[in-house]
């Protein structure tokens, strides 16, 4: 989360209290962005493997509706977050300096968390597999799937589906391109996919990973919903707005078109849109239900933990399961997974300020 990643403010004041912050950030989003989290953790660790023990086997359908909502809460302020609006004085939209700005917030904590991940799996954690260099190499350069490469860090699709809206957002900016026409092209792609996918080769890793981001589950979707919702706050014309509310609700209507399959229910989908609903309160500071600080806390660093938890939660709970249960497993795994993100950003942020020292003394 899939969590946005954190703003380039953020790196320019990491020393100075939260306290100071209440004015200019909305500490609403940064509560619902733990929640979320939480509920991911909760869904990755008791709902995805497959390897559960008989008696923990109750959690499973607990879970796996609600880690849904989760990973789609995630996309939606994720699309909110990265469409950027224009001030009414600034009418051309920067390219290279958006982009750069993006690299600082994704590549750098990504290929220091498969970094790292790759260095705590060569140490023998998983004797079935020890990655390679050359696997290193793939996956820091997010190149794997054209080599047939393996995943050392579980967010490679979350990567792959910001890139490719990051692309969305260049067209709707720069090239001019409507966003009333993206949801019908986004439909006529995924039905293409569903006619045509006996014929795409989906068994290479690449256009499995395409096919099943963004046709066979809501992520895109939802990215949209958010990406429409800042849309409609930044608009200048009431006829605007209005175009834009309706398309927010055409797009929460959408969502019933995937109950259809396995993997969403009725219920899911009205999860989700109570969760948009809410989003849209918090924006609005309508509600203060997540203005905790240690929500708050956990919601700044949730794109650092959502990096690390999958693999090293895994491995964790592998190890523990038998010995002390699943409950207690899985707790253990998600408070190393907090200190494990905690970790990252610290060495992300000394990461930024060499590069900064770096560039400033070859400027100099």
């Amino acid at each position: 989360m899939l969590p946005h990643p954190p703003p380039d403010s953020e790196h320019k004041s990491q020393q100075k209290p939260v306290e100071q912050h209440k004015s200019k950030k909305n500490l609403q989003i940064e509560g619902l962005r733990a929640i979320g989290l939480i509920i991911v953790l909760l869904f990755h660790f008791l709902c995805w493997r497959g390897d559960f023990p008989e008696s923990s086997r109750f959690l499973v359908p607990m879970m796996r509706g609600w880690g849904l909502v989760g990973v789609g809460l995630f996309f939606i302020i994720s699309g909110y977050f990265l469409f950027p609006v224009s001030p009414p004085h600034k009418r051309e939209f920067a390219v290279l300096p958006y982009l750069y700005s993006k690299l600082k917030q994704w590549w750098i904590p990504w290929a220091l968390s498969v970094c790292i991940i790759w260095g705590i799996l060569r140490t023998g954690v998983k004797p079935e597999w020890i990655p390679s260099v050359k696997e290193l190499i793939y996956n820091i350069a997010g190149i794997q799937y054209f080599f047939s490469a393996r995943e050392i860090e579980g967010a490679h699709w979350y990567m792959v589906q910001l890139s490719v809206f990051l692309f969305l957002i260049i067209c709707v900016k720069k090239i001019g391109l409507r966003l009333l026409y993206i949801v019908p092209s986004y439909f006529i792609i995924c039905i293409t996919f569903h006619l045509f996918k006996e014929h795409l080769h989906l068994h290479n890793a690449f256009f499995s990973t395409l096919f099943g981001c963004f046709v066979h589950k809501w992520n895109f979707i939802t990215l949209l919903m958010g990406m429409c919702l800042r849309q409609y706050q930044g608009a200048r014309d009431k006829t605007e707005k209005i175009a834009y509310m309706i398309y927010c609700a055409l797009l929460c209507g959408s969502l019933f078109c995937f109950t259809a399959s396995q993997y969403y229910t009725c219920q899911t989908v009205i999860s989700i849109i109570v969760f948009y609903i809410i989003f849209i309160l918090c924006l609005a500071k309508k509600i203060k239900l997540f203005e905790c600080k240690p929500l708050v806390y956990l919601g700044s660093i949730s794109f650092y933990v959502y990096l690390m938890h999958q693999r090293i939660g895994y491995l964790v709970i592998g190890h523990l399961e038998a010995s002390y249960g699943t409950c207690l497993s899985v707790i253990i795994a998600c408070a190393v997974s907090v200190l494990m993100g905690i970790a990252l950003r610290w060495l992300c942020l000394n990461t930024l300020k060499i590069l900064s020292w770096i560039h400033c003394r070859l400027i100099g």
